[in-house]
């Protein structure tokens, strides 16, 4: 019997939580909480940017 690959997202997940021991593994708490506060707000400004832009592009199509 052969098994199954992991799956991709399993393996991005697995990294991407290496990744983050990472940087955050000889920090302070007080060090990784203002590294998650940061974290934090630059996603939450992607993710405002994303839609203010995805915003205009379905306007620019509904336009035309």
């Amino acid at each position: 019997m052969t098994t199954n690959p992991e799956p991709e997202c399993v393996r991005l997940k697995q990294r991407g939580a290496e990744y983050v021991a990472q940087l955050t593994n000889k920090m302070t708490l007080e060090e990784q909480l203002a590294f998650w506060h940061q974290r934090t707000a630059a996603l939450r400004e992607r993710q405002r940017e994303n839609r203010l832009l995805s915003h205009s592009e379905h306007s620019e199509h509904s336009v035309n």
